[in-house]
């Protein structure tokens, strides 16, 4: 039987439906998957039918390339054509109208760019200029939504290459699909995404949220200490400034040139500290900043810089590498008390011998000589931090349970057991004196030191430290690095000459131990093996005899302890 129907063909038995397309499509080819004339006639016909109307439909639609060219014919070419000749007309640019331009563009990239992804058609009358340029050809409303979106994507190709020519960073004008195809893929940084780099972050504005940010997680001198530092810095360099702007040698520069050349103390100065900071450094001629002091203010400039970067405010750290070499061992800063020097001080801490005596003024040099617990530390505690830890008493230092505690770092915050010579003195009698007489409702009652008020800016350690100063250089010591901090001296040298173990020694003044075998995973030392090395203090004198007292008994002792809350 002869096969008339049209794209019907049969291969050894089988039926396929069979088309040529145009040379450039080539030929469908498809089973029909039957042996059956009249199934695969009308299954040729219908594929036949379906097909007709999907060819007719593609064809009607005008090519994109065709689109492009038009595009290309009646926008982009005559837009080059005509700035290029606008510009040799106008002129010399200057800086100014180059950068309003270049700024404008980008502002133009941004809009095109957010239409483009939104296909908002309406942008720029794209829908209008497509129906225009098409308007002699057949087309229909997708054609007219095609030619839209690429209308669009000439005006950012115009926008980003107008940009570029302001900038200096393109000089041709000649047009080609290949530079279209460029400028228009992912591999440009998009305009929202320059604007964002480009923004200008002011050192002023900047430095108002470190503050605002970090204020909370500091104490008021703590605060204090680095508005001050950020306010010479910001006068320095104006709170205008890009915070990019400022380099690692400006930063060098200020060290050495504003830091090394400030007034000491020039806060206390009402003359200096008015003073505009260009005319304090032409006109100050007398005693400076010492390198040390540089260190701790350049090492808050480097903390800011480091909230900077952290937060993405600039690309790297300029603050790195500021501090100036000292030329002595950290350890020679301050220096521990001689023994003669410490017979000499409690000597004249005795009762009878201190004019305007106080409990506290006594006991808290010998609680630091004997815990090497710091000043603030020993100023803060509570009734409740001294406690019985298995028969052993013990000191917690921590900040919990006063509100206005507060700890140097995380690993401040431990357990030391209480030296013997302490227990001997007599200094669980005070304790306990003070847990019997403490009135709850009474403020301060829960301190071991109630007299000592709270002070903002320094804890409760201002009035004795306003104490101790005054007394340690009229009966101690002239030297300058003999201070209430060489107790802490004193107490980690002793045991370090005794030979116990630097994480030991380090768990008991509240240092964070750099090993990464004992910080990960040691546990705390437990209050016997700690007593066992703080026993191994020796100070050598007898304190008994230097303060008149005589030693209380073990048997004694232990009542005492026994007393004491048990943890």
């Amino acid at each position: 039987m002869e096969i008339t129907v049209k794209n019907l063909i049969n291969r050894k038995g089988n039926y396929y439906f069979r088309c040529r397309l145009p040379n450039y499509a080539g030929e469908i080819k498809v089973s029909l998957k039957t042996r059956d004339l009249k199934k695969a006639v009308n299954s040729c016909r219908l594929a036949t039918e379906r097909l007709n109307a999907i060819l007719s439909g593609a064809w009607q639609m005008i090519p994109l390339q065709e689109i492009r060219r038009m595009i290309a014919e009646s926008l982009i070419r005559v837009n080059l054509e005509d700035r290029e000749a606008l510009l040799a007309s106008y002129g010399v640019l200057c800086p100014g109208t180059r950068k309003d331009g270049a700024n404008t563009m980008l502002q133009l990239s941004n809009f095109i760019e957010t239409a483009l992804l939104n296909n908002d058609l309406s942008a720029m009358n794209a829908t209008v200029s497509a129906e225009e340029l098409l308007r002699n050809a057949p087309h229909d409303t997708l054609d007219i939504q095609r030619t839209a979106r690429e209308y669009l994507r000439a005006q950012l190709y115009l926008a980003r290459t107008r940009r570029e020519e302001l900038e200096g960073k393109r000089f041709s004008t000649v047009y080609n699909e290949t530079d279209f195809n460029e400028v228009l893929n992912g591999n440009y940084r998009t305009a929202a995404e320059i604007i964002e780099a480009e923004k200008v972050l002011t050192l002023g504005d900047l430095a108002k949220r470190y503050l605002a940010e970090k204020s909370e997680a500091w104490g008021a001198s703590m605060r204090e200490s680095v508005k001050s530092v950020l306010d010479t810095f910001i006068e320095y360099f104006s709170g205008d400034t890009d915070i990019k702007a400022i380099k690692h040698q400006n930063l060098l520069d200020y060290r050495d040139n504003v830091l090394l050349k400030l007034p000491v103390r020039r806060s206390n100065h009402q003359r200096l500290k008015n003073l505009p900071l260009a005319d304090l450094l032409k006109e100050y001629k007398g005693e400076t900043l010492s390198k040390k002091t540089v260190n701790l203010m350049s090492a808050k400039i480097g903390s800011f810089f480091i909230w900077c970067f952290d937060h993405e405010y600039i690309d790297r750290n300029p603050a790195n590498k500021l501090q100036l070499k000292l030329g002595h061992k950290a350890n020679m800063e301050r220096s521990p008390y001689s023994t003669d020097d410490l017979k000499l001080l409690f000597t004249n801490l005795r009762e009878d011998t201190l004019n305007n005596w106080k409990i506290h003024k006594l006991w808290i040099p010998l609680i630091a000589l004997y815990s090497g617990a710091r000043q603030n530390e020993i100023c803060q505690l509570q009734l409740e931090n001294i406690f019985n830890a298995g028969g052993i008493p013990c000191f917690e230092i921590t900040e919990t349970g006063d509100e206005h505690a507060s700890l140097k770092n995380k690993g401040s915050k431990r357990v030391v057991p209480i030296h013997p010579v302490l227990l001997q003195l007599g200094f669980l009698n005070y304790v306990l004196d003070r847990r019997k007489s403490k009135r709850t409702k009474q403020p301060g009652a829960n301190r071991l030191w109630f007299t000592l008020e709270y002070k903002e800016k320094y804890g409760y350690a201002h009035d004795f430290q306003k104490f101790f100063g005054r007394f340690n250089r009229k009966n101690v010591t002239a030297d300058e690095k003999k201070v209430f901090h060489s107790f802490r001296h004193n107490f980690t040298n002793n045991l370090k000459q005794q030979g116990v173990q630097e994480s030991m020694v380090a768990e008991l003044v509240g240092h964070t131990v750099n090993s990464m075998t004992f910080s990960r995973y040691g546990k705390d030392f437990n209050p016997a093996i700690l007593l066992e090395n703080i026993k191994k203090l020796d100070h050598g004198f007898d304190m008994f005899e230097i303060l008149g007292k005589t030693p209380l008994d073990d048997k004694k002792i232990a009542e005492l302890v026994e007393q004491l809350p048990k943890r």
